[in-house]
């Protein structure tokens, strides 16, 4: 009994310095978890940056091939050709702006997410400390 009266100390300092250390991890791993999570954001926007130039250069082939029928026809670019050269160009700049804005949400949603990862790790960080500190307070007694 006697012996672990006398222990009691460095048991209680034990404790004390495995809490510590597992809320420096918690915190360690939450920031982690943030640089991952905006380096997720930013690769969302160069696909989004991709797929934007992918689809122009889609609509300009688009054009080049109907004009080139066109020419190759005989007829001129005008009347219906015309019209269905405009839609298409309005359907690829609607196409673009959905494009734009999905990307766009999911860039937010991850930096949201990178954002929230550091404050919960700091938050558990912050109940392992009050815990370490709880259960080394009953161990003293």
């Amino acid at each position: 009994m006697a012996f672990l009266a006398a222990a009691a100390p460095y048991i209680a300092g034990l404790s004390a310095a495995a809490g510590v250390y597992s809320a420096a991890k918690q915190v360690q791993i939450g920031k982690i978890q943030q640089a991952e999570l905006k380096a997720q954001a930013k690769t969302e926007a160069v696909a989004a940056g991709q797929q934007q130039i992918e689809r122009r250069r889609a609509l300009i082939r688009a054009l080049s091939s109907q004009n080139a029928a066109a020419g190759a026809a005989g007829v001129e670019f005008g009347g219906s050709l015309e019209a269905i050269a405009r839609r298409d160009i309005k359907d690829a700049q609607n196409d673009l702006l959905v494009l734009g804005m999905n990307s766009q949400n999911r860039q937010r949603a991850l930096r949201s997410q990178a954002s929230n990862s550091t404050r919960i790790a700091n938050a558990n960080a912050a109940t392992s400390l009050l815990d370490t500190i709880n259960s080394t307070y009953k161990a003293a007694g």
